[in-house]
């Protein structure tokens, strides 16, 4: 039977183990920005997504890109500490405003081909959730002067990076900018308030991508 202290050493050791996976590199910095652009057929007076937390994606990473559908799914995850690769702050994003920073990674010297957003309902610790208190509890709210929408879905984005994001020695920090073509997420209504929620929603995906330099 192994002693108390001889269990501690090797929880100790596999923890060790485990933070090794990912380490940082001193001096680092990625700073991602969100937007909203172009110009849907009615004059937004609202237009706001939660993002819950952001990630790179290591283009040696083993993954498989999600199914057209699977980002539907989604995961809830609680508030978390920031890893070397995920900011886990969430922020309501008021996409009328210009370009907004989301997040702030230091991640180790390496390629990035990817970059997961995170969306889930803004909860009262989410950053700029006080200058718009009505979106508590939401993930998107779009809204015209005739028509109003808004839902509480979660859901994980899968942003191409391309060329990818290349830190080394020489190149220890970058920004990428992320943008919302709100004319491709604004659809027609689609029935009654429910369907054209469910319609704009799954119009998300096809509207997040990499600002355009």
């Amino acid at each position: 039977m192994r002693s108390l202290a001889g269990i501690l050493a090797l929880v100790a050791a596999a923890g060790a183990a485990l933070g090794g996976c990912v380490e940082r590199t001193p001096g680092t910095a990625v700073t991602v920005t969100l937007a909203g652009t172009g110009a849907p057929p009615c004059a937004l007076t609202t237009a706001r997504l939660t993002v819950w937390a952001v990630a790179l994606v290591p283009c040696d990473a083993e993954w498989v890109a999600p199914a057209p559908w699977a980002w539907l799914v989604g995961t809830a995850h609680a508030h978390s500490a920031a890893s070397p690769l995920r900011s886990g702050t969430p922020y309501v994003v008021d996409l009328l405003g210009g370009a907004q920073p989301i997040a702030q990674i230091s991640p180790p010297a390496d390629r990035y081909c990817a970059l997961t957003v995170e969306t889930q309902p803004a909860d009262l610790d989410a950053v700029g959730l006080a200058d718009a208190p009505t979106h508590a509890g939401l993930s998107y709210a779009l809204a015209c002067p005739d028509d109003a929408r808004q839902g509480a879905s979660r859901a994980t984005l899968t942003v191409p990076l391309d060329p990818p994001l290349h830190l080394h020695a020489g190149h220890l920090t970058d920004t990428v900018d992320l943008a919302v073509a709100l004319d491709r997420w604004w659809v027609p209504a689609a029935g009654d308030a429910l369907a054209t929620n469910r319609a704009t929603w799954a119009a998300l995906p096809e509207a997040v991508g990499r600002a355009t330099p």
